[in-house]
């Protein structure tokens, strides 16, 4: 079951907040510059805490992974829009 999260970060070095970057737009469904929204798997939210984890310098940068839960409500105002559910995926192999 996937549930919503709310993955955020402030990396002061470019080369390691691109890497954070890279991480939760694989996992993304929305977001902004260094917020996001990401339908995760346990798994999933596992890997992404886990990589900013590592990638962050815990002396200089900031990040966050918020659970938004299963059925969140969200609001958005101007022009935002609430974020999608990641399609069903099938794979065969």
């Amino acid at each position: 079951m996937r549930t919503l999260v709310l993955a955020a970060y402030d990396i002061a070095c470019p080369r390691r907040r691109r890497h954070a970057l890279n991480l939760c737009t694989g996992l993304a469904s929305g977001g902004q510059k260094s917020v996001h929204e990401c339908w995760v798997t346990p798994a999933e939210r596992r890997h992404l805490e886990a990589g900013l984890a590592s990638i962050c310098d815990p002396r200089r940068d900031r990040w966050m992974v918020s659970d938004l839960g299963p059925a969140p409500l969200v609001r958005t105002f101007g022009r935002a829009r609430p974020p999608r559910r990641p399609s069903p995926v099938m794979v065969f192999g």
